[in-house]
């Protein structure tokens, strides 16, 4: 895998983290569109040196760690495994809680 594709993988892992990548680039002070350039669905361009450093910084990572392979999709697994575990109503539960420490809870439809 090369560095550019390590790179949007580990800044996709740091999306799903905030919630949204309306979020993420709220959390790094940049306009969601110039985010979407380098990190949305079909980026139109690479995560520079610049603006991997500036992204570990904001997240507090360390220099470096966009480049290198983490193994997020493991940990996402393990959740997801014991989340179908539980009843819905428990599952529901914790994903508002979830959504509560993360401020993303949308109100009710």
């Amino acid at each position: 895998m090369n560095s550019s594709k390590i790179r949007y993988q580990n800044t996709q892992a740091l999306i799903r983290e905030c919630g949204s990548i309306t979020l993420f680039a709220n959390k790094l002070g940049k306009a969601e569109t110039q985010v979407s350039s380098f990190a949305g669905a079909n980026p139109r361009k690479g995560i520079g040196n610049k603006i991997a450093r500036q992204i570990e910084e904001c997240f507090g990572k360390s220099e470096g760690w966009l480049d290198v392979i983490h193994d997020h999709e493991s940990s996402f697994s393990k959740i997801k495994d014991l989340m179908e575990k539980l009843p819905e109503n428990e599952q529901a539960r914790i994903v508002a809680m979830v959504e509560a420490y993360l401020g993303t809870s949308q109100p009710p439809k």
